[in-house]
């Protein structure tokens, strides 16, 4: 078991490229919203949503208790606290993020924008925004975007989909903080508790949560500062996460 010290010095040095690819974002071009990126784009989006980081979590939770070595009730305690960790930060911040953060700064989602400009949303980002809840506002968008005036925005019909059911707002990422959250948090865990070449493939959780970052911007539902500040929501929390457990 290494020391915490050691942990966190081993993570900054694996973030550091992970937060540069973040940062690359605001060089990325604009990508076709009806082709095969895309749809690859989609898919990775959802493996960051609230069922693919529950899945990733529990498995993850697993890989990590059924090192060698430890007891089945010192299994079982771990289990639960790397469990209760990652739900109460993972939940806790995404709360706070929905009903705080988001709505206090109120910012618009580039899809949102977009739509506007196409005429497609036929009223202003603020008016759609004071529309009610979300269910409501993805109702009225699910008929506009079936429309004929949105065939413009040539979306995929996943990316049209997804468009409908991103009615939020947008800053920060709630997939970056996420994404980050769970990569710091259970890197580090495995870093402390695992012998190296055990450790190696939570390194790859990474690359998973620079992709997410970047199809959210893909796919124009977060600005690259959106998914940035999100990011380094998720790595401060994360590292909290770790030295709570």
């Amino acid at each position: 078991m290494s020391e915490p010290a050691v942990v966190l010095r081993r993570l900054a040095v694996a973030l550091v490229p992970a937060c540069a690819a973040i940062l690359l974002t605001f060089a990325a071009p604009p990508v076709a919203l009806d082709g095969f990126l895309a749809r690859v784009a989609y898919w990775v989006a959802e493996a960051g949503d609230t069922l693919g980081s529950t899945v990733l979590s529990v498995l993850l939770v697993v890989a990590l208790v059924r090192r060698p070595g430890p007891e089945p009730v010192q299994r079982g305690r771990g289990a639960v606290a790397l469990g209760i960790a990652a739900t109460l930060f993972l939940g806790g911040g995404a709360a706070v993020n929905e009903h705080g953060i988001k709505p206090w700064f109120g910012v618009a989602r580039p899809s949102i924008v977009e739509m506007e400009r196409a005429g497609v949303l036929q009223m202003g980002a603020a008016e759609f925004y004071a529309l009610g809840g979300k269910d409501e506002r993805t109702d009225y968008l699910e008929k506009r975007l079936a429309a004929e005036g949105a065939a413009g925005l040539h979306l995929d019909a996943s990316v049209r989909d997804h468009w409908a059911h991103m009615t939020g707002f947008s800053f920060p990422s709630g997939h970056a903080f996420a994404s980050l959250l769970l990569a710091t948090f259970f890197l580090a865990t495995a870093l402390w508790l695992l012998p190296p070449e055990r450790a190696r493939p939570f390194y790859l959780l990474l690359p998973w949560a620079v992709a997410v970052c970047w199809s959210r911007v893909i796919l124009r539902v977060h600005s690259p500062v959106d998914v940035s500040f999100g990011a380094l929501q998720g790595i401060v929390v994360g590292v909290l996460a770790f030295l709570l457990v």
